[in-house]
C-alpha cells in the first residue's frame, strides 16, 4: 500500500521532496493488514494533520 499527496502539505510523514507518505513514519502501514481500509488510512493521515496543525504550511495551491 502507498499514499501520495499532491499538493503540498507539512506533516512528519511525508516526504517533502515528493509527497509520499513514508511507511516508516506512519505507523498504519508499518502494521498494514487486510483489515486497513481507505477509511482508516485517511483517517490516521487527518489525525497526524491535527496533531500538527501548528506547523507551518505551505501556501494554497503548492504542488509536488
Amino acid at each position: 500500500m502507498s499514499a501520495k499527496f499532491t499538493s503540498k502539505i507539512n506533516i512528519p510523514s511525508v516526504n517533502q521532496n515528493n509527497g509520499t507518505v513514508e511507511p516508516s513514519k506512519f505507523p498504519l502501514f508499518k502494521n498494514w493488514n487486510r483489515e486497513t481500509t481507505m477509511e482508516k488510512l485517511l483517517a490516521g493521515l487527518l489525525a497526524e494533520m491535527k496533531a500538527n496543525k501548528n506547523l507551518a504550511q505551505p501556501a494554497d495551491g503548492d504542488m509536488y
